[in-house]
């Protein structure tokens, strides 16, 4: 296999990680079919493939999903990082609101409230 992946997945867009990761996905399905055609060879006619290849084969199946693995453990971890930052976000978009519509009093009352039940 002769493709090379970006080690550093965090340095790279969205849109560049989409990317890489519908190309990996491909390739992965390319290699795949090409180990169950040989598979099929081997049992339907006993044409084996060479060994060295095979093993290569194997091996790039391997490293493929093991990028894969990565890819998608980045596109998690980006997707956790904005949910809570659009958390965070629209909890003091709540307060400021809450602040604004409400007593002084009532306010923080809630503010009480709420911390009791945190506790």
């Amino acid at each position: 296999m002769s493709k090379k992946y970006p080690d550093d997945l965090s340095g790279l867009t969205d849109d560049e990680l989409m990317a890489v990761k519908l190309s990996v996905e491909t390739d992965m399905a390319s290699v795949k079919q090409q180990l169950d055609e040989a598979k099929g060879n081997a049992r339907a006619y006993g044409e084996y493939s060479d060994p060295d290849w095979y093993s290569r084969a194997n091996g790039a199946k391997r490293f493929l999903g093991i990028t894969h693995q990565k890819i998608l453990g980045e596109i998690s971890q980006r997707r956790r990082s904005r949910g809570s930052e659009n958390t965070l976000s629209f909890e003091r978009a709540f307060i400021q609101a809450a602040k604004l519509r409400l007593t002084e009093a009532l306010f923080y009352d809630l503010v009480d409230e709420a911390n009791r039940a945190v506790e």
